[in-house]
């Protein structure tokens, strides 16, 4: 986890998630969606630690129910769409933001064969 002023960032590479990230049975998801999951979980996790309030108040704050803030706490992401938990955070004061990044071009087999005479 990243500070950077009031700004928390967690960075969390494809490396890092465990290879049994629990999934819903029903959904299937990319290592991406998790890590992305994952991070956001582990964002308002923080939050909660951080705003020291009891999960019935921070439910409260978050416009979900106190069992679902017990799930966050105990970090059962999987049970939670990306589009909720980036509703969750904004809700939490946090400014979730997205960063793609294109893949580095393969260089063609005949660039990397250089000319023949």
């Amino acid at each position: 986890m990243l500070h950077n002023g009031d700004e928390c960032c967690i960075l969390i590479s494809m490396n890092q998630l465990p290879k049994s990230t629990a999934r819903a049975a029903d959904r299937e998801t990319s290592p991406e969606e998790d890590a992305i999951r994952l991070a956001l979980g582990a964002a308002l996790d923080a939050w909660l630690g951080a705003s020291r309030l009891t999960q019935t108040a921070a439910a409260a704050v978050l416009g979900t129910t106190q069992a679902r803030v017990s799930e966050l706490k105990h970090g059962k992401t999987a049970h939670f769409s990306l589009d909720l938990l980036v509703r969750l955070a904004a809700r939490a004061g946090l400014r979730p933001t997205l960063s793609l990044t294109a893949p580095s071009p393969s260089p063609s087999p005949s660039a990397s064969a250089g000319t023949a005479p």
